[in-house]
């Protein structure tokens, strides 16, 4: 898949594989369209983070950010 010029798959569970904070924020905007939209999906709590926000995942999971953006992007709704 591609976003913001970089090639990029779904993130596996290995360290050299996930993304940094910058790249899935960079992402979190570009699947949204818009910094207003994106801010509000990050600021609201989401069922599939276990109620947390994605922002707050974010901070420690940034993969698991990653992958429900590729999701997103693709259409799948789990």
């Amino acid at each position: 898949m591609e976003y913001a010029g970089r090639e990029t798959g779904l993130v596996s569970g290995t360290v050299g594989n996930v993304p940094r904070k910058e790249e899935v924020r960079e992402h979190i905007f570009g699947t949204f369209g818009s910094r207003t939209k994106a801010l509000h999906w990050l600021n609201r709590p989401n069922q599939i983070f276990g109620g947390k926000t994605p922002a707050e995942i974010l901070e420690t999971e940034p993969g698991a950010v990653e992958n429900e953006l590729v999701r997103i992007d693709h259409g799948i709704f789990v």
